[in-house]
């Protein structure tokens, strides 16, 4: 039950890591290219970080989070890229995020598909927070958009929903996890009598 927790911690990290990017790039859209740059940075390697943690931390839990090892690998090296190379990163930053954005609401749909077939209540508030996300990552790296300003608040925005998403899946995975350790000891219980 203690890894479920560790588990669950690493996904509502991840989920707060991306919604205070996103209220940032909401709140303050002119910020400089670098100083938003380099803070973007930091906060995709603390969530390809967080992603990691969570995906190590309960061996017998990996078929449920085999995705965060790629996700956090992607997360990982997109965030060390951007610190690496502030200024040549930053033209590319809604296209990298709008796939970002994307990879993850495709991997979140998986969650709540995984969800409704376990019979869990409420699957559908995460098929549709990943169908919004999914959206917005389409329109990140189409880029719509006129103004700079205006695409980094619809791209702050998108992290926002999308950490509402990961929220949302960090819930009912932690539910589902949760269930499925109480199943496993009943059923040892029952076999030891």
């Amino acid at each position: 039950m203690k890894k479920v927790g560790t588990i669950k911690s690493g996904y509502i990290g991840a989920s707060v890591v991306m919604l205070l990017i996103g209220i940032i790039l909401t709140v303050y859209p002119g910020l400089t290219t670098l100083a938003l740059s380099l803070f973007v940075g930091a906060m995709i390697l603390l969530f390809g970080i967080s992603k990691l943690w969570g995906y190590f931390a309960a061996e017998q839990y990996r078929d449920v989070f085999r995705f965060d090892l790629t996700f956090g690998i992607i997360a990982t090296v997109i965030g060390v890229l951007m610190l690496a190379h502030p200024q040549w990163l930053m033209s590319a930053l809604p296209t990298l995020i709008g796939i970002f954005v994307l990879i993850d609401s495709v991997f979140s749909l998986q969650n709540v598909f995984e969800a409704r077939r376990a019979d869990t209540s409420y699957w559908w508030i995460g098929l549709v927070t990943s169908l919004i996300t999914l959206v917005f990552g389409v329109l990140l790296i189409v880029d719509p958009f006129s103004g700079g300003e205006a695409l980094i608040m619809v791209l702050g925005i998108t992290l926002i929903v999308c950490a509402v998403t990961n929220f949302v899946t960090a819930i009912f995975i932690s539910r589902r996890l949760k269930n499925a350790v109480k199943t496993e000891i009943y059923i040892e219980d029952n076999e030891d009598r």
